[in-house]
């Protein structure tokens, strides 16, 4: 039955991945989908292989295993990030968060810094469209919010918040439609990857406040280490 589903799985995603370029956005959009619905498949095949194998010590599983095939789809995810079509660039963000939930962000990560960061920092500059920036500011939250899935983002953490505290300070049309609020939640979710330098950056934003240093009080008559010591 694993084996079934598996060859039904890839043949499903062979045949889709293609039209993930396609210069319909439907047909991309459909495509993407598809190849989205097939590595949920063979993740959780996967998964169930490692429990049969696990109980049988003499088993080689032949099951087509599920890294590979994340490997082999990540360029149609990116093509459709760059298609120029908007409802399919932001399906891809989207579908490249589970990616990420399922295979782990390790795995992802230096594919998240060279192939989809310069294109996410396209896509957060003030200038760019507001869908596709609420798109990516969404994926942002829910990858860095995600135990599994952050490591994705180790290497440009702070590239990312940097990003976003910028948009955050120059952009009045993210407050105008209400997702000003999801900005935030996704600088506020890299910080368990990089703290100081998100809360520093919050800070700069008027949303948090640096400690205020003691007040010590010095009678000047006095010796200044006497007048610590009282």
């Amino acid at each position: 039955m694993l084996l079934n589903s598996a060859d039904i799985a890839l043949l499903v995603m062979e045949t889709a991945a293609p039209l993930v370029t396609s210069v319909d956005a439907l047909t991309s959009v459909r495509a993407l989908d598809a190849v989205m619905s097939s590595l949920r498949i063979l993740a959780a095949i996967d998964e169930a292989s490692k429990i049969v194998d696990a109980e049988d010590a003499g088993a080689t599983s032949p099951l087509p295993s599920f890294l590979p095939q994340v490997h082999a789809t990540w360029p149609f995810f990116v093509s459709a990030v760059t298609s120029g079509h908007d409802v399919a660039c932001r399906q891809a963000y989207e579908h490249i968060s589970h990616t990420a939930k399922l295979s782990g962000g390790d795995f992802l990560r230096d594919r998240m810094r060279n192939d989809l960061w310069p294109h996410m920092r396209k896509a957060l500059h003030p200038d760019a469209g507001l869908r596709t920036q609420v798109a990516v500011l969404q994926f942002i939250r829910s990858v860095a919010a995600d135990e599994r899935s952050r490591d994705a983002f180790r290497s440009i953490a702070m590239s990312i918040a940097d990003a976003v505290s910028d948009l955050l300070s120059r952009d009045v049309s993210l407050a105008r439609v209400g997702e000003a609020d999801i900005a935030m939640q996704a600088l506020e979710s890299l910080s368990s990857l990089d703290g100081d330098g998100v809360y520093l950056l919050l800070c700069l934003l008027g949303r948090a406040k640096l400690p205020q240093p003691p007040v010590v009080r010095c009678d000047l008559g006095r010796p200044l280490f006497a007048a610590l010591q009282a």
